[in-house]
Order: structure tokens, then C-alpha cells, then sequence
């Protein structure tokens, strides 16, 4: 309904009100759910695996040596393409990225030994989705995977 003069006033009917206050309510809710929301409950709708094993970590210390793991995949051929870029994704905050440089490799194997066997899986998958990110599966990519997969499981 339009206003016919500028002195008129609206006056909104109980169904405007309620539908004003549903989209209020869907918009926090969306809002909650991007930012707020438990990690697990956000894995749940992500199919990338990347981020997938992302939001399933628990502890920083745990998303740091992921972090470093990832890091190195992208490094582990002697070149980070583009593809790979995107692929390590904005969740992965600079803060998470200092924090993984100045983390050995052996703390980071330590770390991610202590995780589940379904979360090893996790983390091959993105290894892998990562590796694949640029188009590529080099032979030193394999055998860089092959090397952690075995770290993992030992």
C-alpha cells in the first residue's frame, strides 16, 4: 500500500509485524550460523573437505598444526599455484598462519596424532583436495602425501 500524502502514517497490520520480526529472526539466524555456530554443526552443510576438517577441529592448537599441514601441501611440489591459494581458505586467518610458522614439525605430527581416526581421514581428504586444487597430482605430491599419511598412522 502506498502513502497518499506525506502526512499520512503506516500503520502496520498484525501480519506485517509478524512477517518483519520472522525476517529479523531469519537474518540472526543466518548471522549466528555463519560466524557463531559450532564447528561441528557447520561441517555439517560444507562439502569441501578442506574446511570441513577445518570446523571439526576442537583446540587451536589442533587448527595451528593443520594450518602448518596445509601449508606445507601447498608447498610440498616446490610451487603454490593460484588454485591452491584459494583453496586454503579465509578461515585460515594470518594469525593461524604465524602461529604455524613458528611450529615444528614434530609438535604439529604430535598434535595430529592425538586425533581420531575419522579425523586422519578428514585431514587426508583435504590434503588431498588441496593437492588436487591446481589440476595437478605431481609424483612429489604423492609421495609428500604418502610420507604424512604414514606419520599419522604410526
Amino acid at each position: 500500500m502506498l502513502l497518499q500524502a506525506t502526512g499520512d502514517v503506516y500503520n502496520p497490520t498484525a501480519g506485517d509485524i509478524a512477517l518483519m520480526l520472522a525476517s529479523a529472526t531469519i537474518f540472526f539466524l543466518i548471522l549466528f550460523w555463519r560466524r557463531l555456530a559450532p564447528g561441528r554443526w557447520r561441517s555439517k552443510l560444507v562439502t569441501d573437505h578442506i574446511k570441513k576438517a577445518w570446523f571439526t577441529l576442537d583446540t587451536e592448537e589442533q587448527k595451528i598444526a593443520f594450518t602448518k599441514l596445509i601449508v606445507e601441501a601447498a608447498k610440498s611440489d616446490g610451487k603454490v599455484t593460484g588454485d591452491e591459494n584459494e583453496a586454503i581458505f579465509e578461515e585460515i586467518t594470518v594469525s593461524h598462519k604465524k602461529a604455524a610458522q613458528k611450529m615444528t614439525k614434530e609438535d604439529m605430527y604430535s598434535v595430529l596424532k592425538g586425533l581420531s581416526p575419522d579425523m586422519h581421514t578428514s585431514i587426508v581428504q583435504a590434503l588431498q583436495t588441496l593437492l588436487n586444487a591446481d589440476g595437478e597430482f605431481a609424483p612429489k605430491e604423492a609421495k609428500w602425501l604418502a610420507e604424512v599419511v604414514d606419520r599419522l598412522t604410526k
